[in-house]
């Protein structure tokens, strides 16, 4: 039967193989903190004026002022175009275009006052607004006076950024098809829905191969690969973001919709490199990484 050791030799023996390591000290590489040539967007989508939630209002246009970026980009769905659309309504949706327009330049004139004075504002078309083929503007102009197409006089006076935008000296929003933020990252409407968060911008990077933040589904989400290095191309990665809303929670069309309110704040510079924080707005409540302050309206 084997000596069992004395217990002063397995001590012995634990002390040694437990010694603390002596290592050099590690030296960390440089990094160069370059803040120069960054660009700060805000990407804010679905208003639906007039359904806009003034709470969420009330946050974004802070932020803007605490932040102060180079670009807002209303990415579709401004005003809701209700009256004019072919779905059902309900007995409480009793406004009209005009109603929509009044609220819509009510949030424009203020977010004008936040933005710095040489930023650009942006609409991008989408569903609901703007002059693209799938508006309801231009399907309504479509159906009614299909006729006179041919006038393009008259087309100008009714194109959409000619009747739902301020026309005074303040005013400097601009429609767009979709906005290009840097390289290789664009924000855009959207065109797809899926049931989940992320679904969505998770079809929508397979449908457009491109970075982008969209809009439409009224969620928040994300999705996104990494595109190794191989056949001759560089490693990059492909990154989509739902932007979430800026309207109530509670449409007349659905019970409990799955929305999330919020929009983007998106840092970037010339050659394509980016990062997007998603601010959730829940209960009229933020926490905003890149003001590092917390806003509730």
């Amino acid at each position: 039967m084997p000596r069992k050791p004395p217990l002063d030799e397995v001590a012995a023996v634990l002390r040694e193989e437990t010694r603390p390591l002596s290592l050099p000290v590690p030296q960390l590489p440089k990094v160069k903190l370059d803040w120069k040539g960054l660009r700060r967007t805000v990407v804010a989508s679905d208003f639906h004026f007039p359904n806009s939630d003034p709470r969420v209002e009330s946050i974004l246009l802070q932020v803007i002022k605490d932040w102060r970026p180079h670009r807002f980009i209303g990415n579709g769905d401004l005003p809701d175009m209700n009256v004019i659309s072919s779905h059902p309504k309900d007995l409480s949706e009793t406004w009209g275009l005009k109603e929509e327009r009044v609220a819509m330049h009510r949030f424009l004139f203020r977010l004008h006052e936040a933005m710095p004075k040489d930023a650009e504002i942006l609409e991008t078309n989408a569903n609901h607004s703007g002059q693209g083929a799938e508006s309801r503007w231009r399907r309504y102009l479509s159906e009614r006076i299909r006729e006179l197409a041919s006038l393009e006089d008259l087309l100008d006076e009714l194109h959409y950024a000619r009747i739902f935008y301020p026309r005074e000296k303040w005013s400097r929003i601009k429609l767009v098809d979709t906005s290009t933020i840097t390289r290789g990252l664009i924000a855009i409407h959207g065109d797809i829905v899926r049931r989940d968060a992320g679904s969505s911008a998770k079809a929508m990077l397979e449908k457009y191969r491109v970075n982008l933040i969209h809009g439409h589904t009224h969620r928040m989400g994300s999705a996104g690969y990494r595109v190794p290095g191989v056949g001759g191309q560089g490693e990059h990665q492909m990154r989509a973001y739902e932007g979430g809303c800026m309207c109530t929670l509670s449409p007349t069309y659905t019970r409990t919709p799955n929305w999330q309110q919020g929009f983007c704040l998106v840092t970037s510079d010339d050659e394509g490199w980016f990062n997007v924080e998603q601010v959730l707005v829940h209960q009229g409540r933020a926490i905003v990484n890149a003001t590092g302050n917390s806003y509730r309206a």
